[in-house]
């Protein structure tokens, strides 16, 4: 087994918190959605788990327990999500996706 002594590299001698003068500004931060709840229509919880080949969604209507796990493509889900949109449900969903960026919830949010 291996020993390894970690040291650290940055001091408060070499942080500067100032912007350098070769280096452009960020842009300023966008500000986050803010959610609608609807309480008088059934609602929909979904959680996701995003794969590179496939979703796996947990769905929870209204309080009642979670319901087994469904394998769906991103395409199957978008379609599933426009089908219980029509029915009057409100979808709200949470996704662990390491790396897969903004692409499923900006579809999701258009279906």
């Amino acid at each position: 087994m291996k020993l390894y002594f970690l040291k650290p590299i940055m001091t408060t001698a070499t942080v500067n918190t100032a912007p350098r003068a070769d280096k452009p500004v960020a842009p300023p931060r966008q500000p986050l959605p803010t959610p609608v709840l609807h309480p008088d229509r059934p609602t929909l919880k979904l959680g996701l788990d995003v794969h590179l080949e496939f979703i796996m969604a947990v769905v929870q209507r209204d309080h009642a327990s979670a319901q087994a796990p469904r394998k769906f493509t991103a395409d199957q889900l978008v379609a599933q999500i426009n089908k219980w949109t029509t029915d009057g449900l409100v979808v709200y969903s949470v996704q662990e996706s390491c790396g897969f960026g903004f692409v499923l919830p900006r579809r999701l949010v258009e279906a």
